[in-house]
C-alpha cells in the first residue's frame, strides 16, 4: 500500500546536546567577573559565561 512512498532525504545523525550546568556552593554571583566584579579573577568561568547562557534570576527551592 505504501511501497511507492520512500523518503529521499538523507538521514542526519542526531547528536547529543552539549550542556554544562555550573553551580557553585557558598559563592554569590557578584563575586564573579562575568557578573560585574572588577576584582574577581575568574577567566575560565568568564569564558564559559561568554560562550553560554547566564541566568540573572535563579532560585533553589
Amino acid at each position: 500500500m505504501f511501497g511507492g512512498r520512500l523518503s529521499i532525504q538523507p538521514r542526519v545523525p542526531m547528536t547529543r546536546p552539549n550542556i554544562l550546568l555550573f553551580m557553585s556552593d557558598n559563592q554569590p554571583a557578584d563575586l564573579l567577573a562575568c557578573y560585574g566584579n572588577d576584582e574577581g579573577k575568574t577567566p575560565h568561568i568568564d569564558l564559559l559565561a561568554e560562550r553560554g547562557t547566564r541566568f540573572a534570576n535563579a532560585f533553589c527551592v
